[in-house]
């Protein structure tokens, strides 16, 4: 596929796209896949100019082409969807690891097969409930937390019995599994990703960007912006 679009790619722009493809990141790699997925699909049409300099102004859209429409000029922005910025899976990960990298210290290992199952809560604000992962974004291990763990370790009752573990804005039940965990698949909340306003939300927002990226297009130009899930189930 790469190779089909090598006639349309400078040097720069196929540099990146292979890094991208490559990264074991998959908030690059995924994204790098379905760029080039559509940037295919459209130079299949025909005709496709990739990040043309001659663009308005600096914000090029990623491809422009007269022949998805015949006759006209149609500009396309790629965009990649995720649950990164609404969801709580980093702060939960960053709880995870906290206690993890802890109990390895106290007994080698045993931090790699622990499971997270974090609670939630229900808050007010303006008169709307909102659902909150019970998981602190800037999660540090207290002495209390600390000293339960070490007792919980030490007295090797890890293995047979699960612990809870609570303070203000934190929830979770650590246990312990037979085999190593995947980190972000040893974390579970029951609450899905959530978006609380129909403009002031992460896809609003990404339209909004990428809407901007075409305001440069010349009158009679179709704008297109084409969004490409890579992990949204929002």
């Amino acid at each position: 596929m790469l190779d089909d679009l090598s006639a349309y790619l400078d040097q720069e722009k196929a540099r990146d796209l292979v890094q991208r493809l490559e990264s074991k990141k998959v908030d690059q790699a995924l994204p790098g896949e379905m760029e080039l997925a559509m940037l295919w699909a459209i130079s299949n049409t025909g005709d496709i100019v990739i990040e043309p300099e001659w663009w308005g102004d600096n914000r090029r859209p990623d491809a422009v082409s007269e022949t998805i429409v015949l006759g006209t000029q149609v500009a396309v922005e790629i965009a990649a969807a995720t649950d990164n910025s609404i969801s709580p899976e980093e702060a939960m990960d960053r709880v995870a690891l906290s206690i993890a990298e802890f109990c390895n210290r106290l007994s080698k290992g045993a931090g790699h097969h622990f499971y997270f199952r974090f609670g939630e809560t229900t808050k007010r604000l303006e008169g709307r409930s909102f659902r909150q992962v019970l998981a602190p974004s800037d999660f540090q291990l207290s002495e209390e937390l600390g000293k339960r763990l070490r007792e919980w370790v030490r007295e090797d009752r890890f293995k047979s019995e699960k612990i809870t573990l609570s303070e203000p804005g934190l929830w979770v039940e650590v246990e312990w599994k037979s085999y190593r965990q995947i980190r972000y698949h040893n974390i579970w909340t029951s609450l899905p990703p959530q978006a609380y306003s129909l403009e002031e939300n992460p896809l609003f927002a990404l339209l909004r960007r990428k809407a901007d990226q075409l305001r440069a297009a010349t009158t009679g130009t179709v704008r297109v912006i084409v969004v490409a899930d890579v992990g949204s189930t929002f």
